[in-house]
């Protein structure tokens, strides 16, 4: 039986992509009657663009790429967690979730929600990314803080975590 998604070709109802049970989808079809309007909850349920925000950001930023992807759903990730593999898990969660409904997946990333995504092992599950101010060498960016805040690696190790006069 086909799920919710219904069946449909430029030419009309023929078959089902994902099962190939031609009278459920054709049922399907008969129960809604209009063509037009079973196109447009497939091509709703088509793409989705994922974004995933940069600290102190949320997921309501998605709202802005609305515009830049009309035929699309467009989504925010809030994540609950701050560090590389926790964080990269709850993506790569969301991702898994959203490719059960979705036939394709844009992502957009900003920042250290670029690091993130980057490492959530997300590649062959997602069509495309869009990465705006990405952390893409976290060491580097680490060591130049420490070298502001004049904080040696020994001190680092030591405490764990140090609050520095620039926030992080």
């Amino acid at each position: 039986m086909c799920e919710i998604k219904p069946c449909v070709t430029r030419k009309g109802y023929e078959s089902c992509a994902e099962c190939d049970e031609m009278d459920s989808c054709a049922k399907l079809a008969a129960e809604i009657g209009n063509n037009e309007e079973v196109k447009e909850m497939e091509f709703k349920h088509m793409q989705v663009v994922l974004y995933i925000h940069g600290k102190g950001g949320s997921a309501t930023e998605s709202e802005h790429y609305q515009s830049l992807f009309p035929d699309s759903d467009v989504i925010g990730l809030d994540y609950q967690t701050f560090n590389p593999w926790d964080t990269g898990k709850e993506i790569r969660e969301t991702v898994a979730d959203l490719k059960i409904r979705y036939k394709r997946i844009i992502l957009i990333a900003n920042s250290i929600g670029a690091f993130f995504s980057m490492n959530a092992d997300i590649d062959d599950i997602i069509q495309k990314a869009y990465f705006i101010s990405p952390i893409v060498d976290m060491e580097k960016l680490i060591t130049n803080m420490m070298q502001w805040a004049n904080v040696t690696e020994q001190e680092l190790e030591s405490e764990g975590v140090i609050h520095t006069d620039f926030g992080e």
